[in-house]
């Protein structure tokens, strides 16, 4: 089994899910690079029933691989519970040792974004920190301190519906560790739903189709690790790409108080985590260095792992080759012409853009939001290509 028949039998099943299920083949294979010490975390979105499940019960079935739970709590890594003596809590109920060197699967992450915003900063918080790879330690009035310590790798991959506003600033505050892949799924028409019910292969065999080629592709390159990678010989353009993108990402993450950049993001952690996912695409794919395809698949985690109406406005800035009126953001985000402009002054505060007005315009009043010269790359041919169908 290679990546080139694993796609065709996807493509067989649910070809809508090639590239998401992909971009979390790309996370998984990370496990299987020696130098990669650093957890990566990744979170499907979209609508409900839109699929997210599907692709992450391809990975489902890797027993030995896979830690599958439908909760997390703030003591699901390291509990204090006075019911258990710290034997019972380190053997049957620390999350942590039980995800050590494996994926992590959340089907569902929507209840722990609607928890209060108090709740959720504090799981976050423990996430973001276990998400160091550096093992985790907590005291109580019970047990006292416990936990671990140590390289205490792990991927992971949940899925939720559309993230609110709150919860992006809540994730980014903490830190650059989880990234996101927007779906976007488009409505199925009225043949597909029929087709859906009485197609010639019924949905649960090509669900466990997926998860068998899924499983057998993901062993096979679990044999060949852990691959030692030879970066010194890695084509210092392409990793200059990912430097770029990494740049764009940490400012439209920002998060913005009082018109101005309240905690402004270094693109350092997120630089090191895409050229991670990177190399994993490029081991899924049966390669030692990365290529302009792994970074097309990097350009779709970019442009979908910030607040959606930013990056919707920056997807149509490369389009329109770098300027937008205030009508074609009301067009791209579908809102209203004051909603519209006030995504224009968060792009400017975050020196993403700049604002003009249009002389002469009559009716309502118009602007012009023009990309600043820092991000000219981006509509640059090489670029356009990357994105490419994104």
């Amino acid at each position: 089994m290679d990546i080139v028949a694993w796609r065709k039998e996807i493509q067989i099943c649910f070809p809508e899910f090639v590239i998401p299920a992909e971009i979390g083949l790309s996370v998984v294979c990370q496990l299987f690079i020696k130098d990669i010490k650093h957890p990566f975390g990744l979170i499907y979105v979209d609508v409900s029933s839109s699929g997210k499940t599907i692709v992450l019960n391809y990975f489902s079935s890797l027993s030995e691989l896979v830690y599958i739970t439908d909760n997390i709590t703030g003591a699901s890594f390291v509990s204090q519970s006075a019911s258990r003596s710290k034997k019972e809590l380190e053997q049957e109920v620390d999350l942590l040792p039980k995800i050590k060197d494996k994926l992590l699967l959340v089907r569902d992450l929507a209840p722990l974004f609607s928890k209060r915003e108090d709740e959720l900063t504090d799981i976050l918080g423990k996430l973001i920190r276990v998400m160091d790879g550096q093992g985790y330690k907590n005291n109580g009035g019970v047990h006292g301190s416990r936990g671990y310590e140590g390289s205490y790798n792990f991927m992971f991959l949940g899925a939720s519906t559309p993230i609110r506003r709150k919860v992006w600033d809540s994730m980014n505050r903490l830190g650059s560790r989880l990234l996101t892949y927007n779906l976007d799924n488009p409505d199925k028409d009225i043949n597909a739903l029929v087709e859906q019910n009485i197609g010639d292969i019924s949905f649960s065999c090509k669900q466990k189709r997926c998860q068998k080629i899924t499983s057998k592709l993901i062993q096979e390159l679990k044999v060949r690790g852990p691959v030692h990678w030879h970066r010194e010989k890695e084509d210092r353009e392409l990793v200059k790409d990912i430097a770029m993108m990494s740049k764009l990402l940490a400012n439209l993450r920002a998060i913005i108080n009082e018109d101005k950049i309240s905690e402004p993001e270094k693109p350092d952690r997120l630089n090191s985590l895409l050229y991670n996912f990177a190399r994993g695409h490029a081991l899924a794919c049966g390669r030692g260095s990365i290529n302009p395809e792994d970074l097309y698949f990097v350009s779709k985690i970019v442009l979908s792992s910030a607040v959606i109406p930013r990056v919707k406005i920056f997807k149509k800035l490369i389009l329109k080759k770098g300027e937008l009126t205030t009508t074609e953001v009301m067009e791209a985000v579908k809102c209203s012409r004051v909603i519209a402009i006030r995504y224009m002054r968060d792009l400017e505060i975050l020196n993403v853009v700049r604002i003009q007005n249009i002389e002469g315009k009559v009716g309502m009043p118009e602007k012009v939001i023009k990309l600043t010269d820092e991000w000219d790359w981006f509509l640059g041919e090489h670029f356009r290509r990357l994105m490419a169908n994104s």
